[in-house]
């Protein structure tokens, strides 16, 4: 990538702007796209990595620009329920907290223009030094203005967790529910109170929105931590994610009715889908939600910066939607939230709901959400739930013992589960 230009005197500036009030929140500017945070070399990865690994995470993301900007980034620690932590940054980490973004380069021989950035840390200027829950903060230099809050944890593993998946006891729940029976081993990291000290966080497919949140031991046998999952450890199984395959503008893949190649650029219209709620299950391979940018016409050029940004139609023909929500396609390209660039809107004269959101060349995985109030989502009323359905569970193991000031994060374990 090119680096960005010499020869203007970059000063380190404060952090003037209040942040207080958002640091819980995960936040895209309207600009931004193709937001991602993973594991380096990696296609697929939930943003965790161990304490002291100097590979740590990698966070690319796209502003629809032309021009680049001195854009900056600053971490904040948080406790298990992402509200900011009374520590001194120089408690949980080695550098100066605010750092200049200098690796980017532009779109090549693209309709759409883009600067492409990236961020990888910890890196030689900046690094954590204590587990636990961060927020890193991408933000323009000379307006101060936000661009980009994302969640990733740092985990220093002194714990394992093991899970495996069990039917729901409540009949209601048998075809549309997964439950997780799980327990903690913590052998190799005595507790004094594991009782009182240990509180367990699960995401399904690493979704925040559908995670069950502080969960509490219910016994101690041994050096086992064992919880009540039939309180705790029961989620909506939801479907399989739909498939939307944009890798190539050549021909048509599955689901797509037509490309069509404008002077401005490229539009691709969507078959006409139906909700799936009540539906029997079908199996779909899928991501898991999460997405990769890959273009089949780039070769061995860079695809982060090849790749057409592309006008995708969608149509969605349902009467399924709670009286005055709103309909969303969600995914990890708009980090499962309501975002307004991704809302779809009934059209009375086609009788269903359409919209065009705009998304980058690649492979993605898509679900349609509702909302009342533009902040939370309901997965269920156009999806559906099986307990059939493959999906991976993240459970986060937090430590507090008394005095602590902080939550520190002693493991992350991914199971997958089918029924």
């Amino acid at each position: 990538m090119e680096n960005m230009i010499k020869g203007k005197i970059v000063l380190v500036i404060c952090f003037s702007f209040v942040l207080s009030a958002i640091w819980g929140q995960e936040k895209t500017a309207s600009s931004i796209y193709s937001v991602k945070m993973g594991v380096p070399g990696t296609n697929y990865s939930v943003p965790i990595f161990t304490l002291g690994d100097p590979n740590g995470l990698v966070l690319s993301f796209d502003e629809l620009t032309e021009d680049a900007k001195y854009l900056r980034y600053k971490l904040q620690h948080c406790d298990q329920n992402w509200n900011p932590t009374d520590l001194r940054e120089f408690e949980y980490l080695e550098g100066i907290n605010d750092q200049l973004i200098n690796d980017y380069s532009f779109s090549n021989q693209t309709h759409v223009n883009y600067v492409h950035y990236e961020v990888q840390f910890p890196n030689r200027s900046l690094r954590p030094k204590m587990s636990g829950n961060y927020l890193i903060t991408v933000f323009d230099e000379d307006t101060d203005e936000v661009l980009i809050i994302r969640k990733f944890m740092v985990v220093d593993k002194n714990v394992f967790a093991r899970a495996q998946l069990k039917r729901p006891t409540r009949v209601s729940e048998m075809r549309t529910h997964q439950a997780l029976d799980f327990e903690v081993n913590f052998k190799e990291f005595p507790l004094s109170n594991p009782l009182q000290d240990i509180r367990v966080t699960i995401l399904q497919n690493g979704i925040w929105e559908k995670g069950v949140y502080g969960i509490p031991p219910r016994n101690v046998f041994n050096n086992t931590i064992e919880f009540d999952w039939r309180a705790n450890a029961i989620f909506p199984g939801s479907m399989d994610f739909r498939p939307l395959d944009l890798r190539s503008l050549d021909y048509r893949s599955y689901g797509i009715d037509e490309i069509t190649e404008y002077n401005d650029g490229y539009v691709v219209t969507k078959e006409v889908e139906e909700s799936r709620a009540g539906k029997t299950y079908f199996f779909e391979r899928d991501q898991n939600g999460d997405f990769i940018i890959q273009n089949q016409n780039t070769f061995s050029q860079n695809p982060e910066t090849r790749s057409e940004y592309v006008e995708v139609d969608f149509k969605l023909k349902t009467m399924d939607v709670p009286g005055g929500d709103d309909v969303y396609v969600v995914g990890a390209f708009n980090n499962f939230k309501p975002d307004p660039r991704f809302r779809l809107k009934w059209n009375s004269e086609a009788g269903m709901y359409t919209g065009t959101v705009m998304m980058k060349q690649g492979r993605y995985d898509y679900l349609y959400a509702t909302s009342s109030d533009g902040e939370t989502l309901n997965f269920d009323s156009l999806e559906g739930n099986s307990n059939e359905t493959e999906n991976y569970y993240l459970i986060l193991t937090y430590y507090r013992p008394f005095g602590a000031r902080y939550d520190a994060l002693i493991s992350a374990d991914i199971v997958t589960f089918q029924e």
